[in-house]
């Protein structure tokens, strides 16, 4: 339906639907993983691999078939990732009735989830500008892409071999403390090559986060749906008010205040989750 779109009002539209489409399956699926006895680490993995295959094809197939090309190729994807799960046997489950208003599922995980709003806030100020601040750099438009490359793949490779051995505590918390510590490193970058091995420490601490935080909520909570869900509602949430704080900071200073003050906010996420959370894993 992009390909169709003919101006932003459409595009909006469009968007709006999407955002409702993605609230409704990872965390059906999450949910599948978890009562399947399933390693979540590996699921979310491949996550972290199409999101690395979609950086590294985007580029290619623009240049061919055009912008609009992405999109079509895209659902394309989407077809054949419907026809595999209406091919997939899923086991029978027993229905829970959960309010409109999850009011007690937040207050139970309320210190987990402000944790990971905070942090991601920071992430998405930094994020905001990216591209830009790596081309001061001296990164062209083929090196930012190779950037994000390594982000994805460092993802990939640490969720599918270490990310169930450790804690999913302990995982949330060096997660969220070593992102305060990449983010930071952004900062002293004098040249695109000293981001490159940044970005190995990035897809790491993103994945201790994310799959620590899975972990924590599928095992911590009855309705694991709807944990979930709201783990990215938080992530979606975050997507808003980041840019908007990027965009106020950028105008009080440059961009390395922007990344130090998301630094700032990924240590204050670890302290909130050490000090409140008080988890039992």
């Amino acid at each position: 339906m992009l390909t169709l779109a003919e101006g932003f009002y459409s595009l909006l539209i469009l968007d709006i639907i999407a955002g409702f489409c993605m609230g409704i399956y990872p965390a059906s699926l999450i949910a599948f993983v978890h009562e399947s006895k399933r390693d979540l680490s590996r699921f979310s993995s491949f996550g972290a691999l199409g999101w690395t295959f979609g950086v590294l094809t985007a580029g290619s197939i623009a240049i061919y078939f055009g912008v609009t090309g992405i999109f079509t190729f895209g659902a394309l994807l989407l077809l054949f990732s419907f026809l595999t799960v209406t091919s997939m046997n899923f086991p029978k489950h027993h229905a829970i009735d959960v309010p409109r208003f999850p009011f007690q599922v937040i207050r139970k995980n309320i210190f987990l989830y402000l944790a990971i709003l905070i942090r991601h806030i920071g992430a998405t100020m930094i994020w905001t500008f990216w591209p830009l601040f790596l081309q001061t750099l001296g990164a062209n438009l083929f090196w930012i892409g190779i950037v994000q490359t390594i982000n994805g793949l460092s993802q990939f490779m640490f969720m599918i071999t270490l990310g169930a051995r450790i804690k999913y505590v302990s995982s949330v918390m060096v997660g969220l403390l070593l992102s305060s510590i990449t983010f930071f490193s952004f900062a002293l970058a004098t040249d695109f090559w000293q981001i490159l091995p940044t970005q190995v420490l990035l897809g790491i601490s993103w994945a201790l986060m994310y799959v620590g935080a899975l972990r924590y909520l599928t095992e911590r909570n009855v309705e694991k749906a709807t944990a979930s869900g709201l783990l990215d509602s938080v992530l979606s949430l975050s997507a808003v008010v980041g840019p908007l704080v990027a965009a106020f900071g950028i105008a009080l200073g440059d961009y390395r205040t922007i990344i130090y003050f998301g630094s700032g906010l990924a240590f204050l996420s670890f302290l909130l989750f050490r000090l409140c959370a008080h988890p039992i894993s």
